[in-house]
């Protein structure tokens, strides 16, 4: 029984180990792309909370290059990469869920879709 109980631990602690491995190097390697889809989600609140009248009903999606034309994005980019977006916007009960997506050379969000740009 206790050489069960040690074992277990011992699994425990190298599967424990193993993940925050994983994604202390994931947050590494596209650290900088998840800041830019936060600091672009920002400027869509950003949008909204200016221009109120435009909050959808249901859904709708700003682009990176209306956000970067109406000043409120002054570019979309991560060092050298320029990448593209838009962000979903969402009614829920109370208020608006804002989801961002974007393209890179070097990465794109899950569920990216092109035609959204369109």
């Amino acid at each position: 029984m206790k050489k069960n109980l040690i074992i277990s631990t011992f699994i425990m602690v190298i599967l424990v180990g193993s993940l925050t491995f994983i994604g202390i190097n994931l947050t590494n390697k596209y650290g900088e792309y998840y800041d830019l889809e936060k600091e672009f989600m920002s400027a869509a609140k950003d949008y909204y909370a200016q221009y109120q009248k435009e909050l959808p009903n249901h859904n709708a999606i700003i682009t990176a290059s209306k956000l970067i034309e109406k000043n409120f994005l002054d570019e979309l980019a991560v060092k050298a990469e320029v990448c593209s977006g838009y962000v979903v916007v969402k009614r829920n009960y109370i208020s608006h869920d804002y989801k961002p997506y974007i393209n890179c050379e070097n990465y794109q969000t899950k569920k990216y879709n092109p035609q959204n740009e369109e």
